[in-house]
Formats: C-alpha cells, structure tokens, sequence
C-alpha cells in the first residue's frame, strides 16, 4: 500500500501523530540510505535522520505541496542538517574524497511516481553525459547540485579561485545540457 506523503505531511501539521508516523514509516529508510551516502558513518545519519524528522514535524504547517513533493521537502531538511554538520566539523573534503556520488541516482530518486520512473530511463544518459565533461568540472557540478555547497566552498575544497570554479559549473553545465539533448 503506497500512501501519499503530502497528505500524510499536511495531516502531521494539524498534530496527527498516526498520519506522522505513517510518513516516518514511508520515507525514513530512503532518507537514512541518502545520509549515510552523504555522511559515511551510520551512526551520525541515524541522528541527523531523527533531528530531520522532529523538524519535520515541527515546521509541517510550512509545507506547501504546490511547490514541492512531501518526500523531497524532506530530503531538503536532510540535505541541509547533514551540511551544517559537515561545515561545522570541517569535513567538506574527507566526505568528498571519499564519495563519487552517482549524478544520475541523486537526481533522479525512485520514489515510485511516473515522473521518477521517465528520468530513471535517463538517468544512464546523464551519467554517461557527466563522464565527458572532465574530472573538475564533473566534481563542481556534483558539489554543487548534489551536496549543495557555495562557490566559495567548492573554491575552499579544490583550493581553486571562485571564478575558476563558476567558470568550470558554467561550462560544465553548457556541455551536459548539449550532450543531453543528443
């Protein structure tokens, strides 16, 4: 039984704590896999997990299912916690040599909708589209889009000048929009 996560959400903003724990139930593991990719240590997802979902349903009021799906609001949290973990301990470029995040999975999320399963089927093309644009500009633009991190922090962690790295995302950019229209 699929049940719809902005539902669930917005329900969780009125103090259902069943509807809550049906979304807790639903998203926890996807989101706990994601954290673990991102923080590489179990134990500091699971309580970036917990402090992700206790703010979940402390800001629930502040979802808006017009701008987002319930899932990737989430995420977004998630997302973000993880990064001021790291930011705060320093561990921007021990988290980025040890992980080549897959593009393709970290956009293209399998949530179950058909708007998931149509960019699955392209998913290989973006990985392969990635692979043409160079070491560094393949590894800002997955810094950026994937980790969510600043110029000025992607600069810190290449030890590049920002406007070489805006120059490498830009152009990056330009070639994977060109090879993914192939």
């Amino acid at each position: 039984m699929e049940i719809d996560t902005n539902l669930m959400l917005q329900q969780s903003a009125q103090g259902d704590q069943q509807s809550f724990r049906l979304l807790y139930d639903s998203l926890s593991p996807k989101i706990l896999a994601f954290l673990m990719q991102m923080l590489r240590d179990r134990h500091l997802a699971e309580d970036v997990l917990q402090e992700t979902m206790i703010q979940s349903w402390r800001k629930a009021a502040q979802f808006d299912a017009s701008k987002a799906k319930a899932s990737t609001w989430i995420i977004a949290i998630a997302r973000n916690r993880a990064l001021d973990y790291l930011r705060k301990n320093n561990r921007f470029k021990q988290v980025i040599e040890e992980n080549d995040y897959q593009i393709g999975e970290a956009l293209y999320g399998d949530d179950g909708d058909t708007e998931s399963v149509i960019s699955a089927r392209t998913s290989g093309q973006l990985s392969q589209c990635m692979d043409t644009l160079g070491s560094d500009p393949a590894a800002c633009i997955r810094l950026a889009y994937i980790n969510g991190f600043s110029f000025g922090e992607i600069a810190q962690v290449r030890d590049n000048s920002i406007n070489t790295i805006k120059s490498w995302v830009r152009r990056g950019l330009e070639k994977l929009s060109e090879c993914m229209q192939q």
